[in-house]
């Protein structure tokens, strides 16, 4: 199964931008149900709660590095379209 999450500013709260910043310091469950706030399907729609963790939870040791990966692009996505780009003349 491929991991995908999507950081979208209109899911996004405060409390998951803290988390974020904090997540060295949440403990493994907290770290999933966070991900699996913003875990979507192959259609780019974000899967209900319950189906999302459970389907984080139940994934194997060895495709954590997945998940951290999917993280790591779905960051770089949101801080990209959140932050103006400076040579935009805006």
């Amino acid at each position: 199964m491929d991991i995908r999450l999507h950081l979208d500013a209109d899911r996004m709260t405060w409390d998951d931008m803290i988390a974020l910043d904090e997540w060295a310091d949440l403990s493994e469950r907290k770290r999933r149900d966070l991900l699996a706030r913003f875990l979507i399907d192959d259609e780019g729609q974000f899967l209900d709660g319950e189906k999302a963790r459970n389907l984080l939870g139940a994934l194997p040791l060895t495709q954590i590095g997945q998940v951290r990966d999917a993280l790591q692009v779905a960051i770089k996505e949101y801080t990209g379209a959140a932050v103006p780009n400076p040579s935009s003349g805006s």
